[in-house]
């Protein structure tokens, strides 16, 4: 049997074109090495380890234990958080109706837009969702499509986006940078978008948008106070501390 090797680093992009590529080919299986390209090439005993312990098929999602071990890395993200405004109370007065709300705007809004603007879905929480991206300003701009497209819909969400390390470890993402941005999802305006000031450093003349300076916020769990600004989009009313 054939073996379709994907060489994806911390699992950054989605598996979707490699499990099709597999589909297509008789009798193949779709295996993930996440590993450093250059010892996997040039080792043979590695090489070998990973085809013997790779159980992953073109079928399902790739799980490799070859590829798992060792493998959590750090660097540099944009990072996106969001949840729904009162989450608990809404499935409280109508789970049915929130949840088919929640899969509305996840299936038609959500990861559409994350596959426009290249981004990640690391995971959802129940009530909302962590994304990540390479750049900050596709994160901007996605956290603003989304809120432009979930106008109209019964649920409100509300988002943050905040630079920073993160540590991957195959599945989830973790570290100060994603504390930072749930903390600062939790300032922004229903149906808004705040953002950190590291990232209004490196957006504010980028996006077609103005903001609001939401002042300095004491962080739980971060030593180091943050600046916050709100993100002054299409169809959102302006404040005086606003800036261009």
């Amino acid at each position: 049997a054939a073996t379709l090797i994907e060489h994806n680093p911390a699992y950054f992009f989605p598996h979707s074109m490699s499990r099709r590529v597999a589909a297509q080919i008789e009798k193949c299986q779709l295996s993930i090495y996440s590993g450093p390209l250059g010892n996997f090439m040039y080792d043979f005993s590695l090489a070998s380890q990973f085809f013997a312990e790779s159980t992953s098929t073109g079928a399902g999602v790739p799980a490799t234990k070859a590829a798992n071990r060792g493998t959590e890395r750090r660097r540099l993200s944009a990072i996106l958080a969001a949840d729904v405004v009162g989450y608990t109370r809404l499935v409280e007065k109508d789970t049915d109706g929130t949840v088919a709300a929640w899969k509305l705007a996840r299936d038609q809004v959500i990861e559409p837009q994350m596959s426009e603007h290249d981004g990640r879905l690391v995971k959802l929480t129940g009530d909302g969702f962590l994304a990540e991206f390479t750049s900050v300003l596709q994160a901007v701009n996605c956290a603003i499509s989304m809120q432009e497209a979930l106008r109209e819909g019964s649920l409100a969400f509300r988002m943050g986006v905040h630079i920073g390390d993160v540590v991957d470890d195959g599945r989830d993402i973790h570290g100060e940078g994603v504390n930072i941005a749930a903390r600062i999802e939790g300032l922004a305006e229903p149906r808004g978008v705040s953002i950190s000031a590291a990232v209004y450093e490196q957006v504010r003349n980028r996006v077609d948008s103005s903001f609001e300076d939401l002042r300095v916020h004491e962080v739980k769990h971060v030593s180091a106070p943050v600046r916050v600004y709100g993100v002054i989009f299409d169809g959102m009313a302006t404040s005086t501390n606003s800036t261009d």
